[in-house]
């Protein structure tokens, strides 16, 4: 895959993605930055390129929160983020088999 495209075709959406989620634009830059390090480290990793959107999603959420975990540790996470987190570990138990869920 070709690093190079998929800045092209996912750096202005996952800008925006992560604009709305923290406070300032240098922030969100500094974001977008580590995901496509990360996504550039691990991209040989992707066996369905037909998962790659939802993959680079997932790193970015992740990039996300591991900002809000480096803030001091009394800082509550914003709600949109909050809700976020919650609708990913809902869907995630929602897709386990009936049988895997306590």
């Amino acid at each position: 895959m070709d690093i190079e495209r998929l800045w092209l075709q996912f750096h202005e959406p996952l800008k925006k993605f992560v604009t709305q989620r923290v406070s300032d634009q240098a922030t969100a830059e500094d974001i977008i930055q580590e995901v496509f390090i990360k996504i550039t480290a691990h991209i040989n990793t992707v066996k369905d390129e037909e998962r790659i959107l939802p993959w680079i999603y997932k790193i970015t959420r992740n990039t996300i929160i591991d900002y809000y975990r480096k803030q001091k540790p009394s800082t509550k996470l914003p709600d949109k983020l909050r809700h976020l987190i919650y609708r990913q570990i809902l869907t995630s138990i929602l897709n386990l088999p009936c049988a895997s869920r306590l």
